[in-house]
């Protein structure tokens, strides 16, 4: 009788022992939800497109949202890329929210992705196989440690990147070799653009 019931307590365990781990998330993910409803922030469950069209009316930076008093500080932003685009360009002056508006898409993504809902009133998003992002060197601290200049520690993490990406990734770049000399940054941008659009 001790052993039937070892073998059924096993049985159990190596079923639902990872239950804890999968509840944390729903667990977070309530929390979240309550957030957004208690400061009256306007959610939706994106649908899924299958022809790679992304259309988001008023998406707003989650991160903001977390940081400003009110969520009236926080401009939302649409976003529209048709599925026979390789990418979108965010350029314009320093300061105008580039980074931010780059941020909020990726956050989506991830949070679309995760069955959860996204701050913003209406989406249509594809999924993609993986999310990959570089932000400038400029926008994270280095590691002690670290004796590579800023360009060579983005040429490192972007080798990585196309060593590791598989077909249907989507991927953030955010002022990548704005260290080094214009034209070798174009010229470097342009080849690693052009292997992303492929």
């Amino acid at each position: 009788l001790s052993r039937i019931f070892s073998s059924v307590f096993e049985q159990i365990m190596v079923r639902l022992g990872n239950l804890c781990a999968d509840l944390d998330f729903y667990d977070t993910a309530c929390q979240y939800i309550h957030a957004l409803e208690a400061k009256k922030i306007p959610y939706c469950y994106p649908g899924f497109s299958a022809n790679n069209c992304v259309r988001v009316h008023k998406l707003y930076d989650l991160y903001l949202l977390v940081t400003k008093a009110s969520p009236s500080e926080v401009v939302p932003n649409d976003v529209e890329m048709t599925g026979e685009s390789g990418g979108v360009l965010v350029f314009g002056d320093n300061g105008s929210g580039k980074t931010v508006y780059v941020r909020a898409i990726g956050t989506m993504q991830v949070l679309a992705q995760a069955g959860l809902p996204i701050p913003g009133e209406r989406a249509e998003i594809p999924l993609f196989s993986q999310i990959g992002a570089q932000f400038s060197e400029a926008e994270k601290e280095f590691c002690e440690g670290n004796e590579a200049g800023r360009f060579e520690q983005e040429v490192r993490e972007l080798s990585k990147m196309v060593d590791t990406l598989q077909e249907g990734a989507l991927v953030f770049l955010t002022e990548t070799f704005q260290s080094t000399a214009y034209a070798e940054g174009a010229e470097g941008l342009y080849h690693l653009l052009k292997h992303f659009s492929d």
